[in-house]
């Protein structure tokens, strides 16, 4: 119902073409603006919002396996697939990419015993090198930990090693 609320907004017609880019973006703000003046409970309106705003992730191809991981650890992503399927059958009816994606969402399951694992990296990892608690420990740890999803590495220490050449990149970038 809510899915496509922020195309009237963000539709344009640029060179015969008719676009509605990032409308997921706005109807996500319609969607919970509506929601919260019905009174929902946040978790109906965080569940609802999540499906509007991430509804279009699956339209194209090219995700990376991480961010595809964080999408299936959502607890929405079941009626997400089913949301997905519907919107192809309301418009150009191509399934091509959300089948692909079902095809590899299988293969993951089947790969990994949890969608998410605990990051092989954490806060004392990064202190034990030598770094100060700040502004970079984020950063550094949602590198190695998308790192980690995309299965660059399943080990601790290859890990570390990783987590070593990017504070090393850092401090070369700010030594310039």
């Amino acid at each position: 119902l809510f899915h496509d609320l922020g195309k009237k907004k963000t539709t344009k017609i640029t060179g015969g073409k008719i676009t509605s880019h990032k409308h997921e973006v706005e109807s996500a703000i319609l969607t919970k603006n509506i929601m919260e003046r019905y009174k929902f409970p946040n978790h109906n309106i965080d569940y609802v919002v999540g499906l509007v705003e991430d509804h279009m992730k699956l339209h194209h191809k090219g995700m990376k396996l991480s961010s595809l991981r964080k999408l299936m650890a959502k607890d929405y992503f079941h009626d997400l697939i089913g949301l997905v399927y519907a919107d192809i059958e309301s418009s150009n009816g191509d399934f091509s990419v959300i089948d692909n994606y079902v095809e590899e969402i299988d293969s993951i399951r089947k790969k990994y015993t949890s969608v998410l694992p605990k990051p092989l990296v954490n806060g004392y990892d990064l202190i034990t090198l030598g770094l100060t608690p700040g502004e970079n420990f984020k950063i550094i740890l949602d590198k190695v930990f998308e790192a980690q999803l995309d299965g660059s590495f399943y080990k601790k220490e290859e890990a570390i090693k990783f987590t070593e050449e990017i504070i090393s990149t850092m401090n070369e970038r700010s030594k310039k």
